[in-house]
């Protein structure tokens, strides 16, 4: 339901950015990569994937590989999610339609909720 109730955040400037004023591209960086490391979702995502795709007995070389691929198909997207949002076209493209989105994505959840609920 939060996704139908959200209020857009406030932003200010040019920029876009509400208090981006002295932050380096590492500091940047680094709260990204430290809020999606400490993400559950990410992480059981991850985990469902190896649940359901890995044998039960995995050889090592079989598992070090699997991990390679994830790490670098992660890092590949969200690399690629940055530098398509770096876009001020993109950007406020997604900007004017976020509301819509938002509902969009909230009525898919409440979609598969009800699917789950229903073939219990």
């Amino acid at each position: 339901m939060k996704q139908f109730k959200r209020k857009p955040p406030l932003v200010t400037g040019d920029s876009g950015l509400v208090d981006g004023a002295g932050r380096t591209l590492l500091s940047v960086y680094g709260q990204g990569f430290l809020g999606n490391m400490t993400n559950p979702k990410s992480a059981l995502f991850v985990a469902t994937i190896f649940a359901t795709a890995m044998p039960a007995s995995v050889p090592p070389m079989l598992l070090t590989l699997a991990v390679l691929t994830m790490a670098t198909l992660s890092f590949s997207w969200y690399c690629s999610v940055a530098l398509l949002f770096a876009s001020r076209r993109v950007a406020g493209t997604y900007e004017r339609s976020r509301k819509w989105l938002d509902r969009f994505a909230g009525s898919c959840y409440l979609l598969f909720g009800a699917h789950l609920v229903a073939n219990r």
